[in-house]
């Protein structure tokens, strides 16, 4: 087979191989396309769709041109129609974050753990997990990664260098937590 005839194969395999996975080939010049857009959204809009001619020439001008949307989202905004996550499972039942409040004993988050490992309290006092290491903190019941043996007793976000968790324990018990996002970080609160 001639060389140029396979080496044009080869290329038009690649050029629809982009077309198949939606890679743009050839990006259009901006103020061109918004123009033609917005042609085509009157026209659709104003239309009266009489015809079958009037959609024929709107879609065959919306396949020749790449669709862009009215509507425009900033970089780092979230889509409004892309559903967003939610947080499944309890809710905590103290605040979960409080700089300013007095809680009844402190557990400090390092680099290397919690310290101290092991507390004990009485029910219906406060734990305040303080975050001074330069990890993320993000302090949750035990077992990991459901968090089920004390339900609401779950950050639900992880916390920088300085910030903290507070919860008030109010069921007696031996509660083993531990940070989501590193798991071999654990501790234990013994509540009388």
């Amino acid at each position: 087979m001639n060389k140029t005839v396979l080496s044009l194969i080869i290329v038009m395999i690649a050029i629809g191989s982009f077309a198949f996975f939606g890679v743009k080939v050839y990006a259009p010049l901006p103020s061109y396309t918004d123009e033609i857009t917005q042609d085509i959204t009157t026209e659709v809009d104003t239309a009266t769709p009489t015809a079958d001619t009037t959609t024929t020439n709107a879609t065959e001008t919306t396949a020749s041109t790449p669709a862009t949307s009215t509507n425009s989202i900033a970089v780092g905004e979230p889509n409004p129609a892309t559903p967003q996550p939610t947080t499944a499972g309890p809710k905590p039942t103290a605040p979960t974050s409080s700089t300013s409040a007095k809680a009844d004993v402190e557990v400090e988050y390092t680099d290397s753990g919690f310290t101290p490992k092991t507390i004990t309290i009485k029910a219906g006092q406060s734990v305040r997990f303080l975050n001074t290491s330069n990890k993320l903190m993000w302090v949750s019941s035990d077992p990991h990664p459901t968090h089920t043996d004390y339900p609401g007793f779950d950050q639900l976000t992880a916390v920088a260098k300085g910030k903290d968790y507070l919860f008030v324990f109010t069921q007696a018990g031996t509660w083993g937590y531990h940070n989501h996002l590193g798991a071999s970080h654990a501790g234990t609160v013994v509540v009388q």
